[in-house]
């Protein structure tokens, strides 16, 4: 039980994970709401067997996270695995957004994604993360490994420039996939040994639930990305799956291979005075009495919407609307509720695009005020309906 447990849950939370990332681009932690779910799961499990009068061993918390530090490994496949940054900045499309005729971005410089050469990626440079910060045996011969590793490294500097410039681009977001994927699989490792070492789990039980489920990210990531890219016009900057972050990647490749000399004319400038005012801001911020504190604005936060769109900053207000009155009602409650609604509220819209893709693929589109009924209103109300929008829905 707790095997399929885990392979749903990490499912499930690929599929919410990929959403996020192809849409917004802005990921949070869900690791909360692997361990929510699995205990949920698990404890229904076993109180439903107990009423069916079927023996069943008793749920403990270090069944609960190995269950946990499972999932999380399967959607960190999907997360580090760069498919809604360096990975998606590979595709033609992201290509020609950058502009063919763009300095650094050279002809051909593309790769379509496909399963097959996605999964092996994957499992060439994930299970080196597993290991990375955890040692095996007692370490040794640290000096002769470390010396041996800089002479080595300082021979293969000669050859860093093989792929030629017109390569770059290519190089720089695969090897950024390759630090990525590592760094995000040590750091969760790390995460889930904690947890193990507060609820006295069996490090041993934590690795090998960290390799099953990081097998199981590099099939189910990839699977699941495909079907979002198939069914969906990923990476159209006018429309709702907008993955910002891979023409982003794609504009830094570009910039590490031709310099500052890439950039679009006063960039530099504009940035420089950004920065400065988002120094300046934080420091009003900091220095200002604690009751108008609260009324200056993030500069982080109000850097969201350049991203991803306002669409997201509505979301955003309404969800913090929402929660400015919780803690005006229920301060003590609102704290303790606030995770599990905010996982409820993720994992729902999330679970949801899996069936919309596939109702996508099988070409069936929502019926709802389209075709003749939006033309009816037209017709009805022409004062009010927009030419562009109302041609739109009609086509």
């Amino acid at each position: 039980m707790a095997q399929n447990t885990a392979r749903l849950i990490g499912f499930v939370l690929t599929v919410i994970i990929l959403k996020l990332a192809l849409s917004t681009g802005i990921i949070p932690t869900l690791n909360v709401s692997a361990a929510l779910l699995a205990f949920l799961a698990l404890r229904g499990w076993t109180h439903v067997l107990g009423r069916l009068g079927v023996p069943s061993r008793a749920f403990t918390r270090q069944e609960n996270t190995v269950v946990q530090t499972c999932a999380v490994a399967c959607y960190t496949m999907g997360f580090g695995g760069g498919f809604g940054s360096s990975l998606l900045a590979l595709n033609k499309k992201t290509y020609e957004l950058a502009g063919v005729s763009t300095p650094g971005n050279a002809p051909g410089s593309y790769k379509e994604p496909g399963f097959g050469w996605m999964a092996g990626f994957l499992l060439a440079i994930s299970f080196v993360g597993l290991l990375n910060l955890l040692p095996l045996r007692k370490v040794r011969g640290f000096v002769r490994s470390f010396v041996i590793s800089l002479l080595w490294s300082f021979f293969q500097w000669f050859y860093t420039a093989w792929g030629g410039k017109d390569d770059g681009v290519i190089a720089g977001l695969v090897g950024c996939a390759i630090v990525k994927q590592l760094v995000q699989v040590s750091a969760d490792l790390m995460h889930d040994y904690k947890t193990g070492h507060l609820t006295l789990t069996s490090p041993r039980s934590l690795l090998v639930g960290q390799a099953i489920g990081t097998v199981m990210g590099c099939i189910v990531a990839p699977s699941t990305f495909l079907l979002f890219y198939k069914a969906f016009d990923i990476g159209n900057p006018d429309g709702y799956w907008k993955a910002p972050y891979a023409l982003i990647y794609r504009n830094m490749a570009i910039l590490g291979v031709e310099g500052f000399s890439a950039l679009p004319k006063r960039c530099l400038e504009l940035s420089v005075a950004c920065f400065a005012f988002s120094v300046l801001v934080n420091l009003v911020r900091d220095f200002s009495p604690q009751k108008y504190r609260n009324y200056v604005p993030l500069p982080m936060a109000m850097a969201v919407p350049f991203l991803v769109g306002a669409n997201f900053a509505i979301d955003m207000c309404v969800g913090s609307l929402v929660v400015l009155a919780w803690h005006k009602m229920s301060r003590k409650e609102a704290t303790l509720l606030m995770p599990a609604v905010a996982s409820g509220f993720i994992c729902g819209d999330g679970i949801w695009m899996f069936p919309s893709s596939l109702l996508s693929l099988a070409k069936l589109n929502q019926e709802v005020c389209k075709g003749k009924e939006i033309a009816y209103f037209v017709k009805i109300y022409p004062s009010e309906a927009s030419p562009s929008w109302a041609m739109a829905m009609v086509g």
